[in-house]
């Protein structure tokens, strides 16, 4: 049985705070083998740019409703950058467009798939506020 609602989201929302990594301190692990970007915007703002390096896992289905669509393509992203559907042991920053609701959404698939809470961090200010480099 599939997780189908946003509601069960919000009802995980109390449960699962968000940690919040500045853009300056962000930027300044861009290149560590330890950190794992996660874009968890819509595909289409993704490929139109994206923080250098993030790997793509488009929460919007998620967000509209279709829990279960979030942890498959949360699941398939960290399966390709990292060898684990978990994100092993990396520490993972999630990126949105203001760091609130996509955000939101990914962290709380992130910790029904088992991830290390520990080490998920949301982008503060999301796309909005990163200034450092993107490509397409």
């Amino acid at each position: 049985m599939g997780f189908r609602s946003w509601r069960f989201c919000v009802v995980l929302k109390a449960d699962n705070l968000v940690q919040n990594n500045t853009p300056a301190d962000a930027e300044a692990n861009l290149d560590s083998s330890d950190y794992v970007f996660i874009d968890l915007r819509k595909a289409d703002d993704y490929k139109a740019g994206h923080i250098k390096g993030a790997i793509a896992a488009d929460m919007d289905a998620c967000k509209g409703g279709d829990f279960q669509n979030g942890v498959d393509t949360m699941k398939a992203a960290l399966k390709d950058a990292t060898g684990s559907e978990s994100g092993a042991d990396k520490k993972l920053v999630l990126i949105c467009y203001s760091g609130k609701t996509y955000a939101q959404a990914g962290t709380n698939v992130l910790s029904v798939i088992g991830a290390n809470m520990d080490n998920v961090f949301t982008l503060e200010g999301g796309m909005k506020a990163w200034t450092g480099a993107t490509e397409a």
